[in-house]
Parts: C-alpha cells; sequence; structure tokens
C-alpha cells in the first residue's frame, strides 16, 4: 500500500513538473518570440485586422486575409486603400498579388474553366509613416521570369509580386498604378479558350467571344494576405523596423 502511494506521489509531481515546464516554455515564447515566429503558418482562427474574402475561404489560397480591392483591367487606371498587418503576421507566408476572378480556380467559386494569357503592367506602393516621423516608401515590382524580365503576365490565373519588408500593428497606404491589360496570343491557342475532352484527345475550344459579352472576364483582385509556405520558409522575410 504505502509503496503504491509512493508511486502515485511520484506520477503527481513528475506531471506537475511536466506541466510547468511547458507554461514556462509558452510563456516565454509569447513574450519574445519575433513577430511572424508566434502564431505562424496553419493559424486557423481569424487573427486581428484580417477581413472577409473569397481568397481565404476554406483558408485556400490564404489563411488569413487583410485587404482585398477589386479593379476592372479593361482600361487602365489607379486603385489605392489602406490596411493594418497585426504582430502575428506570418510574414514567411505573406504575399502581395493579383487574381483574375474568372482564371484563378476558388474552393467555393470554380471558374467557367477558361484559360488565357494575360499581362497587366502594373506598378505597386506602399507608404506609412516611420517613427522618426518621416513618410516611408516601397515599391514591389512583380516576380521575374526565367529570363530575367518582369512577369506582369500570367497563365495560372495570378500575378505575383516580389516581397518587401512592411510594419505591423501600422496604417499602410497602398497604391496600384494599372495600365490596360490584354490578353496576348499564346502559341496555337485562341485568346480565350478551354479545353474539352474528345476521346482521347483534348481539344481547345474558341471563347474569345466572351471577352465583349462577358466583363466579369476584365475583373481582377488585389490581395495581401498570408498563407502556408511550401518547404522551408525564407527567414529572409522580415517585417520592416521603422
Amino acid at each position: 500500500m504505502k509503496y503504491s502511494v509512493k508511486i502515485l506521489a511520484i506520477f503527481l509531481v513528475m506531471l506537475f513538473a511536466c506541466f510547468f515546464f511547458q507554461s514556462c516554455m509558452w510563456f516565454q515564447r509569447k513574450s519574445f518570440a519575433s513577430p511572424g515566429e508566434d502564431c505562424g503558418s496553419g493559424w486557423k482562427y481569424p487573427k486581428k485586422y484580417a477581413i472577409r474574402s473569397e481568397y481565404s475561404r476554406q483558408n485556400t489560397p490564404c489563411e488569413h486575409v487583410y485587404c482585398d480591392d477589386e479593379f476592372d483591367f479593361k482600361e487602365k487606371g489607379v486603385l489605392k486603400g489602406s490596411f493594418i498587418l497585426p504582430r502575428q503576421t506570418y510574414f514567411y507566408g505573406l504575399a502581395f498579388q493579383i487574381y483574375l476572378s474568372e482564371f484563378y480556380g476558388l474552393v467555393e467559386r470554380p471558374p467557367k474553366e477558361l484559360y488565357a494569357l494575360v499581362r497587366i503592367p502594373v506598378t505597386l506602393v506602399f507608404e506609412w509613416d516611420g517613427k522618426d516621423g518621416s513618410r516611408k516608401r516601397v515599391e514591389a515590382k512583380p516576380d521575374l521570369d526565367r529570363d530575367g524580365a518582369i512577369r506582369n503576365y500570367t497563365w495560372e490565373g495570378y500575378i505575383n509580386f516580389a516581397y518587401v519588408p512592411l510594419p505591423y500593428e501600422k496604417k499602410i497606404d497602398y497604391t496600384l498604378i494599372y495600365d490596360k491589360g490584354e490578353f496576348l496570343k499564346d502559341r496555337n491557342y485562341p485568346l480565350v479558350y478551354k479545353l474539352v475532352k474528345e476521346g482521347e484527345r483534348v481539344k481547345a475550344v474558341d471563347m474569345t467571344e466572351l471577352l465583349e459579352k462577358d466583363r466579369t472576364l476584365w475583373k481582377a483582385h488585389f490581395v495581401v494576405g498570408e498563407g502556408p509556405v511550401k518547404g522551408f520558409p525564407d527567414f529572409s522575410r522580415k517585417p520592416a523596423r521603422d
């Protein structure tokens, strides 16, 4: 009997020690972790400043969206707005992107099964007030292709901008300047087409006439959001410190 009591007492002490150790580690992480590390990829619950967006439904393609602004690229224009990033932003997975609404498949709203090569010349600028009172300004440029040219075109339905450091817990103003977009000829395919399987072959059906009939084909969304990172994250992606 005494032996059983001793075993139980030792077990309870060890359990309390483990609980105390885990609590200390959690507190230390919350107190000293860097932004982007304490609430990383996989956090499914709404974060501060996150907004409702069709690009974060069921956490696809983004887990959290902080800016979602629609524009029409049939004519050139300027898109302006603002957003705030929380301290818990997962900066390793933060992205600035343009989604072509009808050419990018969403979980709850699939596209019209259309394909096209689209080009939209764009300039993206972020501005905010620095700690020293000066106005900070950074420009984000579209990713480069294999030849080193600016990739302001897309087959996949989205244009991705290179990462630039942004501050957290500060109002960030953005200006997206875009020229008139255009649908480009892609090899022997029509400007807009869908693929239809006929027996063992796949045929491209010309749907170019929709460009004049369906204005939604000219709609796009500028999105600032964070999502999961495949493989190892890029640890050089840090928030701005000013």
